[in-house]
């Protein structure tokens, strides 16, 4: 299994690696960025899942909504065994996204 924490804007890395009790395999970060440099940081996140694809591969995610939903596009275009983990600030921990399924959209 690997750890990938994408940790934009706000460093978020030393929590997640607490709260998940486990050292990233890789991290991508950078400060606050603009969609233009959207495309360098998804190069970067695409190479890590295709170099570990066919591991189950834990994807931390911090930083904007449109970067985000932007790699869920591309990681749908391959076959990648990913949990997504969000920070629950009532809980003050990260959880794990269930994965959808097709019968939520029939």
């Amino acid at each position: 299994m690997k750890l990938l924490i994408l940790s934009i804007g706000r460093d978020i890395v030393s929590s997640a690696e607490r709260q998940l009790g486990r050292s990233a395999d890789a991290v991508v970060r950078a400060g606050d960025i603009k969609p233009e440099q959207y495309s360098e940081i998804r190069r970067e996140v695409y190479e890590w899942l295709r170099n570990w694809q066919g591991d189950t591969i834990q994807l931390v995610l911090s930083g904007p909504l449109a970067l985000a939903f932007t790699l869920g596009q591309l990681a749908g275009l391959n076959h990648f065994d990913l949990q997504i983990f969000h920070y629950d600030s009532e809980q003050r921990t990260y959880l794990e996204v269930p994965m959808p399924t097709r019968q939520e959209i029939l």
